[in-house]
């Protein structure tokens, strides 16, 4: 019996060691926590101590205001184009009218079968002209001279077609002629077309009659032209062409 009580005391001892103990450790927290690190030394006394500064407070972020509406742009309206300027410059001249063919040619050349838009040849003895048409057109009327009666020379009224170019020849009466178309054979002699008749004086060129041209016969039964109109001839090229030579009423080649 007494040694039961006393185990029982020699535990309950060691129960109260063992509360004891925890119960100490337990109010030592920082007694505990300064075991395990270690400690801080402190400064030597000659060394300044640093003050600590406050941080400077961290600027409250200031809200971004919200961006003012902008109007819409009102579309522009299209600038009005601008008229182009009025040229300075003269207008074009109106193109020369055509001449139309007078009837007078028309019925000639019906007469003697030639086609009236054609190309054809009219010389009338009283009017001392000779008419040229292209292809319905009359593109050059020439004052000529034909064949003088109140001389003895005459220019038969004919129709046919200009014959071949036999250029500068030697006519009646020692005179010479340039350009000349033959056209047919008279009884008195080869009927052409040339330019005015000229003597050679010293290699210059006298010309003859130049005054008749257009207004009274004066040859010995050629067709006499302008010196520059029987070159304008030679460049038409007329060979082939129809020809009628009305017939000369005129009575004297001198009058009026």
């Amino acid at each position: 019996m007494t040694a039961l009580l006393r185990r029982l005391t020699v535990l309950a001892l060691i129960v109260l060691v063992i509360l004891g103990t925890w119960f100490v450790l337990g109010m030592l927290p920082a007694g505990r926590d300064a075991a395990r690190s270690p400690q801080t030394p402190k400064p030597a006394a000659w060394m300044p101590t640093a003050t600590a500064t406050k941080p400077p407070p961290t600027p409250r972020p200031t809200a971004t205001p919200w961006p003012t509406a902008i109007p819409p742009t009102a579309t522009p309206s299209p600038s009005p184009t601008p008229a182009p300027p009025t040229p300075t410059t003269a207008p074009s001249p109106s193109p020369t009218p055509v001449p139309t063919l007078s009837p007078e040619l028309v019925t000639v050349a019906r007469a003697n079968g030639f086609d009236p838009a054609g190309d054809f040849i009219v010389i009338n003895q009283n009017t001392q002209l000779m008419h040229v048409v292209k292809r319905g057109i009359e593109i050059r009327t020439v004052p000529v001279s034909t064949g003088d009666p109140d001389q003895g020379y005459e220019t038969p009224a004919w129709s046919g077609k200009v014959g071949r170019y036999w250029g500068t020849f030697l006519g009646l009466g020692g005179v010479w002629a340039d350009n000349g178309w033959w056209l047919f054979k008279a009884p008195g002699g080869n009927i052409l077309i040339h330019g005015l008749p000229y003597l050679l004086k010293d290699g210059v060129k006298e010309y003859e009659d130049a005054e008749a041209l257009g207004l009274y016969p004066a040859s010995h039964g050629c067709i006499r032209l302008h010196v520059q109109d029987a070159e304008w001839f030679t460049r038409l090229q007329p060979e082939g062409m129809p020809i009628v030579i009305l017939p000369y009423t005129g009575g004297s080649s001198r009058e009026g």
